[in-house]
This record gives structure tokens, C-alpha cells and sequence, in this order.
């Protein structure tokens, strides 16, 4: 974004991998009517390490990854990938939709408060307001899809799943940043998917063993296939560039836009409705990409000003 406030490719590129990931709990939804949650993970996880791995050897991107290094992947793996797809499957299981999606909008402030406390990473005015206007917004599309808050005992377990999901995503976000200047997305990705796998592996391999595989529809290896590819490969790329090109917490902000995505969705092709606390919320969102982006410019023109 310039310093009139026009979007960049940088914005649209990951306004698109809002879209992927906006879309990509309904498609979930229908390979979970067949396949157990960890063996459906497993497969997706599987898709995406075989694109991840292609990528890899078609760019040729891979390098010899430092020793040092190779643990720090494997705790982000595990820590910052990993846990994030264990806590976020089963606490969505677990609470409401609204709570999950309130929850996670709060990702923004978790990577804001790890980037200052542990990288001394100075968080702008604007940055902070746009994250503010992002937050309100999912709050107000949360409370016009009927999916709402909800504070009963039983969803506490839930809660704090979900808690877990989205620090464990901010972590990815601000640490995997150093090894993304070091090495290529692809091979970052690659590294990390890895790790997960051989995580759900260990989770789902008695479901493997015993699951009647001639029973799952194409229509489930359809949505395997898309989350794996897309949201988990091509989704997790392209977040990681844009984690590289303007830092974790500028990022961050656009993880807020799946929920758009994922009711308008809903609104095309299940006719849902899309009311007017809906259409705010989609509007305050957008507004806090655009305040985040449009302040971190002029500063840089002023700065021009100053030399």
C-alpha cells in the first residue's frame, strides 16, 4: 500500500490466502464425515508434504540446514505448527464456532506482545489500531452468524484448546522469522510439515491400520486433498512470505480475514445470511488492513522528509 492507501501485491496475495483459508473449514467438514479427525489430518498432512517436497526439488531451493538450526525447526514444528493442529481440532469439537473464532482473531495480539517481549520488536500506533479495528470486526461477525459466544462449564475445555491453538500459531509466527531469511519458504514449509507428520503419524497410526479404506468417497479425498495442498502448503508458503516481506505482526492482521471469507462463502453457495453486523464486520476488518498499511508508509515518507 502507497502512501495514497492503494493495495499492493504484497496486500492481495494475502488476501487471496485469506480466501484459501476461508474456505477450508467447510471443505474439512466434508472429509470429517468419513475419516476419524487424526487419520483425516494425517492424510491432509501427507498431501502436504509431498507438494512441499516437489517444491523443493523443482526451485531447488534446498540448502544444507545448520545444525542449530535444524532443532530450532523442529521445536517451531512442534511447538508452532503441530500443536496448533492438535489444539485447534479438538477444542473446535469442544466449544462453539463463535468462541473459536473470537479466540483465534486475538492472534494478532499474542504475536504483537511476543514480538516486543522477546524480539524487542517496536509495535507501531497503527499497527496496534489496525489490529484493534480486526478484532472488533470478527467480534461483530461472530455475533450476526447465530454462532455466539457461549460461557457455559462445558465449553471451558474447549476454550482453552483454542487458547492454546492460537498462542502456539503466534509462536510460529515470530520465531519461524529468522529461518525465513535463512532459507527458502519452500524448505522452511517443508522442514515443518515434516515434523508434524511424523507427530500425527504417532497419533493416528491404529486408526490407519484398522480403517476401512474402500469406504472413503472421493468427495473426502477431494477435501483431504484441497486442505493439504492449499491450506496447509500453498496457505502456510504464502503466510511465511508475507511474514518475511512485512513481519509477523503486520501479518498477523490478516488472519483475520478467513471468517469473512467463510461466511460469505456460506451466504453464495449455502444461503446464509450475510446482515448488516456481518457486513460491519467485513468492513471494520478490511479497514484495519487498510489503517495498519496506509500508517507504516507515511512514516516511511516522512522519514524520507527528514533526510
Amino acid at each position: 500500500m502507497d502512501q495514497k492507501g492503494s493495495f499492493s501485491y504484497v496486500d492481495l496475495v494475502l488476501v487471496v490466502n485469506g480466501f484459501i483459508w476461508g474456505i477450508n473449514p467447510p471443505i474439512m467438514k466434508m472429509g470429517l464425515q468419513y475419516f476419524p479427525p487424526s487419520t483425516y489430518n494425517m492424510v491432509r498432512l501427507f498431501f502436504a508434504l509431498l507438494l512441499s517436497l516437489f517444491l523443493v526439488w523443482k526451485y531447488n531451493t534446498g540448502k544444507k540446514v545448520e545444525p542449530q538450526d535444524r532443532k530450532k525447526l523442529l521445536i517451531i514444528g512442534f511447538l508452532g505448527f503441530t500443536i496448533f493442529q492438535v489444539c485447534f481440532a479438538y477444542g473446535v469439537k469442544m466449544t462453539t464456532a463463535g468462541n473459536a473464532s473470537l479466540i483465534l482473531s486475538l492472534v494478532p495480539i499474542s504475536v504483537a506482545a511476543i514480538s516486543w517481549f522477546k524480539m524487542g520488536e517496536r509495535i507501531r500506533p497503527a499497527t496496534l489500531l489496525g489490529i484493534l479495528f480486526s478484532v472488533v470486526g470478527v467480534a461483530f461477525i461472530v455475533a450476526g452468524s447465530g454462532n455466539g459466544i457461549s460461557l457455559k462449564s462445558r465449553d471451558f475445555l474447549g476454550v482453552i484448546l483454542i487458547i492454546g491453538a492460537q498462542i502456539s500459531f503466534a509462536f510460529y509466527m515470530v520465531y519461524s522469522r529468522p529461518l525465513l531469511q535463512k532459507y527458502s519458504l519452500h524448505q522452511v514449509t517443508a522442514w515443518i510439515i515434516s515434523s508434524a507428520c511424523v507427530i500425527f503419524l504417532g497419533l493416528s497410526y491404529k486408526e490407519l491400520i484398522h480403517l476401512d479404506w474402500s469406504s472413503i468417497p472421493l468427495s473426502a479425498w477431494a477435501s483431504a486433498l484441497y486442505s493439504g495442498t492449499f491450506a496447509l502448503c500453498v496457505g502456510n508458503i504464502i503466510w511465511s512470505w508475507g511474514i518475511k516481506r512485512l513481519g509477523s505482526t503486520r501479518t498477523a492482521i490478516y488472519n483475520n480475514l478467513p471468517p469473512v471469507f467463510s461466511i460469505l462463502t456460506g451466504c453464495f453457495f449455502l444461503g446464509e445470511p450475510f446482515g448488516l453486523q456481518q457486513t460491519a464486520g467485513a468492513l471494520l476488518i478490511f479497514t484495519g488492513l487498510y489503517a495498519s498499511r496506509l500508517k507504516l508508509e507515511w512514516n516511511k515518507t516522512l522519514l524520507k522528509r527528514e533526510q
